[in-house]
């Protein structure tokens, strides 16, 4: 194996473009597993994104007279050219193994700026192996498409950063990409909101350049948001408004019953095959719910237009005011919760009204190993003190902020394991024995 790397690593010394097709049975496995999991009809989110391209291809996005505004268009965006061209769903969904393979091949491109090849290989090969991002390859979803998306951040931001003369173009493509992950997951709105703010403060503790770079490329990257954030402020009469989704999970997590843990509960379904469970959860959220929702039933077969078109801005107004006064009432139950969340998110466990099943040991065999090996870089990184690039930190601050925002709603693997390239590279950086860091003049 280790005469296998060197003779790979020597053919990327002679031309780097061949990791391309060193790369390629990544390609392969990915497009095997996309085919195998596929099944007919939507599944999960699915329909959503599905809705979302034909609205833009109708110069929509939001139906005329509500407030849908569950995700953000930016998946959409991409899915509604080759809707329009009939590209068929399974075809669609062979993207994802194109996404994860470019992720890999990027992923060394930037480890090549920092580690010799044969280490880079290994951290590549490492990531490309992590199996709980095969999770959704077969769905249409932007999983997938969110890893890509950060590891272009990583080499963006690289290659803005590791040069004696910072280029424009690199600027825009880090800001570009940052706006496109915000406009996917609308989170990282205010990630990028935050980041304004610790990088500013950063800033009037210590002048330094990169800083000011910094600022100036979130802050494009929120003017690069400015229309969709223009249109949702035109329907819903709110600043800064990104979704109405996030008043329902804070519900739910926030949640003070007994046997509910935070996780977000599809209400349109029975929570249990127990008729005796499922009259407990009416009587905890059927009131809330037909408020909120005119929706008197639970459990009731509630179609996709339907839950649109009562979908509206006081919902979302609704939910959070519940959310708050849970939090105040009982903020013991919601910091129960929190830990709850945090496990779910690493762990896949627990989960409310379900018993558990062994799924949970596809996350926890990979995530002990990967949090052993981030705390021992903590750990160097606090004794050694090790120089690390900026690039590195300023996309661990975005890492650490998102992954923190995340844990105070209803969080699940997927919005932990979208972020494993910089988590990858942060244990590369801090833990790799070898380490030749190009030297900016």
């Amino acid at each position: 194996m280790n005469q296998l790397f060197q003779k790979v690593s020597s053919s990327l010394k002679r031309n780097p473009n061949n990791i391309f097709l060193i790369l390629l049975p990544f390609l392969l496995l990915y497009g095997i597993l996309v085919i195998s999991g596929m099944k007919e009809g939507l599944r999960k989110d699915e329909w959503r994104y599905v809705y979302y391209a034909h609205q833009l291809l109708k110069g929509e996005y939001s139906p005329p007279g509500t407030v849908f505004l569950w995700n953000g268009p930016g998946y959409p965006l991409f899915l509604a050219p080759f809707i329009a061209m009939g590209f068929s769903l399974g075809v669609l969904k062979m993207f994802n193994a194109f996404f994860l393979y470019l992720s890999l091949v990027y992923f060394y491109k930037s480890s090549a700026y920092f580690f010799p090849g044969y280490i880079s290989l290994v951290v590549t090969a490492l990531l490309g192996a992590y199996w709980p991002a095969y999770e959704m390859l077969s769905y249409l979803m932007t999983e997938s498409f969110m890893i890509f998306l950060i590891t272009l951040l990583l080499w963006f931001c690289i290659r803005l950063y590791m040069s004696s003369n910072p280029s424009s173009l690199y600027m825009m493509l880090l800001a570009g990409s940052l706006a496109l992950a915000a406009l996917t997951k609308v989170i990282f709105g205010y990630v990028l909101l935050a980041m304004i703010l610790i990088m500013s403060v950063w800033l009037l503790i210590k002048r330094n350049s990169k800083l000011v770079t910094a600022v100036k490329v979130i802050v494009l990257s929120l003017v690069f948001c400015w229309p969709y954030l223009i249109y949702t402020y035109t329907i819903s009469g709110k600043l800064f408004y990104w979704s109405n989704a996030g008043g329902m999970q804070l519900y739910w997590m926030s949640t003070p019953y007994k046997g509910e843990f935070g996780d977000w509960i599809n209400f349109t379904y029975p929570v249990s095959k127990h008729e005796e469970v499922n009259k407990i959860f009416r009587s905890r959220h059927g009131k809330i719910i037909n408020e909120l929702f005119d929706y008197p039933d639970l459990f009731e077969k509630l179609g996709q237009e339907d839950l649109i078109a009562r979908s509206n801005i006081y919902q979302d107004e609704g939910f959070r005011k519940y959310a708050w006064a849970n939090i105040k009432s009982d903020p013991g139950k919601f910091l129960n919760n929190w830990v709850a969340n945090v496990s779910r998110m690493l762990f896949d466990i627990p989960y409310s009204y379900k018993t558990q099943n062994y799924k949970f040991l596809k996350y926890i065999i990979p995530h002990i190993p990967l949090l052993a090996a981030l705390l021992l870089g903590f750990a160097i990184l606090v004794s050694a003190r090790p120089k690390l690039p900026f690039p590195i930190i300023f996309l661990m601050i975005f890492t650490v902020v998102y992954l923190g925002g995340s844990s105070l709603l209803s969080a699940y693997p997927r919005q932990f394991y979208i972020t494993i390239p910089i988590l990858t590279f942060w244990i590369a950086m801090t833990l790799a024995p070898v380490m030749k860091t190009r030297k900016v003049q």
